[in-house]
């Protein structure tokens, strides 16, 4: 099988991604879709954080808590997905910062109509304005590191 697939990120708003605990593809999809699609920068309790396309910056007690999973069993799953080379992470005292390996093989930065992302935002600013779909991204971004 080959190709890929559009998934939104509401779709984990959807009753069935409500039940726990989840399983591990599911999980590897959840990460996926938790990346951030685009470079951003991010202010955790006052702290500054810079998250780079792929990355995911997150303490580990919220996924396990999103998951349904022990915090015993969450590292293992991450330390499981750095020894195939999925990801790779780094835990500080505040955050763990998970990088998506090969996360442009997942997410396309093509769009609907062939062009991509940056062809889009360029023309976005030649005629000052942002989709209304890029304004709630920087709002669930904000609120999912809230």
């Amino acid at each position: 099988m080959s190709g890929w697939i559009k998934l939104h990120r509401d779709i984990l708003e959807h009753k069935i991604f409500k039940s726990k605990p989840i399983g591990k593809g599911e999980a590897w999809i959840r990460l996926i879709l938790m990346a951030s699609y685009k470079d951003s920068d991010f202010f955790v309790n006052d702290v500054y954080f810079s998250a780079k396309r792929g990355q995911i910056l997150v303490s580990q007690r919220t996924i396990s808590d999103e998951f349904g999973w022990s915090q015993n069993k969450l590292k293992r799953f991450l330390n499981w997905l750095k020894s195939e080379r999925m990801i790779d992470y780094e835990t500080n005292t505040r955050l763990t910062i998970i990088t998506i390996c090969n996360y442009s093989k997942y997410q396309s930065l093509d769009n609907d109509d062939g062009r991509t992302e940056s062809a889009q935002t360029n023309d976005q600013k030649a005629h000052g304005k942002r989709t209304e779909s890029a304004r709630m991204n920087d709002i669930q971004e904000y609120k999912e590191i809230k």
